[in-house]
C-alpha cells in the first residue's frame, strides 16, 4: 500500500508513503521509516496508559488502527495507537518528560500504598483467624 503525495516527514525522501498511516493518522511516512523509527511504532492501549499516563478521555480522541486480537480471535479487536501522536498528547498533558516521570512515580507510589493496605488487611485477618483457633 503506497501513495505519492508528499515526501516522507521523517527522512524527507520522495519515496512511496504508507497509505494506511496517511489515512488513519494523517502522517506522511514511508514504509522504511515506519519500520525503523520508533515515533511511527504502533502501541497498545495498555502501553498508552502505562508508559504515557493518558486517561481514558484522551485515549478516546486518539486515532487508532484496529487489528484482530492475537490472543483470541473472538475477543474485541485491539486498538493500536501511533506512538508519535501519543507522545504529543502526553507531552501536552504532563508538560514534558519531567512531568510524565513525576506522574509515573506518583502512580507507582499509589499502587505500592494500595498493595500494602491490602496486604496488611490480609495479615490482620489471618492473624485474627489463627488466634481464634
Amino acid at each position: 500500500q503506497g501513495i505519492n503525495t508528499d515526501s516522507c516527514e521523517a527522512c524527507r525522501e520522495d519515496s512511496e508513503l504508507n497509505e494506511t498511516f496517511y489515512q488513519r493518522f494523517q502522517v506522511s511516512v514511508c514504509n522504511q521509516c515506519k519500520i525503523s523509527n520508533d515515533d511511527y511504532k504502533l502501541i497498545t492501549k495498555a502501553e498508552v496508559v502505562q508508559m504515557f499516563c493518558l486517561p481514558e478521555g484522551t485515549i478516546q480522541v486518539l486515532d487508532f488502527i484496529e487489528k484482530e486480537n492475537p490472543r483470541h480471535g473472538t475477543w474485541t479487536p485491539m486498538k493500536l495507537f501511533l506512538q508519535k501522536q501519543v507522545k504529543k498528547y502526553s507531552h501536552d498533558r504532563w508538560g514534558g518528560l519531567e512531568g510524565l516521570l513525576q506522574e509515573r512515580r506518583r502512580r507507582d507510589e499509589k499502587k505500592l500504598k494500595n498493595a500494602l493496605k491490602r496486604t496488611s488487611g490480609l495479615l490482620k485477618k489471618s492473624k485474627a483467624h489463627h488466634q481464634g483457633k
